[in-house]
């Protein structure tokens, strides 16, 4: 997140939002990890992770659907090189993940 940081007060917005996106990526790895015990040795969607994790017993919904809203709306459309994002764009991102990334670590470290 330090280095997405950096490339908002840059003026390198999309390449904020690509290192914001991977940083919640990857604690969203270790969410999975921790929630169903199973090690992630290979690239796998977010879909299959929250598809997953949704079936587990008692799953954070809300967590959950915020975790898909941002795939389906930033994630995916990042992921593709005709997206580019704004400043405010990438300032917005900065903070739900904030929020996002604390969720989840809630849950990993009580």
């Amino acid at each position: 997140m330090e280095e997405a940081g950096k490339c908002i007060l840059l003026s390198a917005p999309t390449a904020a939002a690509m290192l914001i996106l991977r940083t919640v990526e990857g604690i969203l790895r270790e969410y999975y990890k921790n929630k169903s015990g199973k090690v992630i040795d290979s690239f796998t969607d977010w879909n299959d992770f929250l598809k997953e994790l949704n079936s587990l017993q008692k799953p954070n919904k809300g967590l959950l659907d915020h975790l898909n809203y941002l795939r389906l709306n930033l994630r995916n459309p990042v992921s593709h090189p005709d997206k580019i994002f704004t400043s405010k764009e990438a300032e917005n991102l900065f903070s739900m993940a904030v929020n996002t990334i604390e969720e989840m670590c809630k849950e990993i470290y009580p």
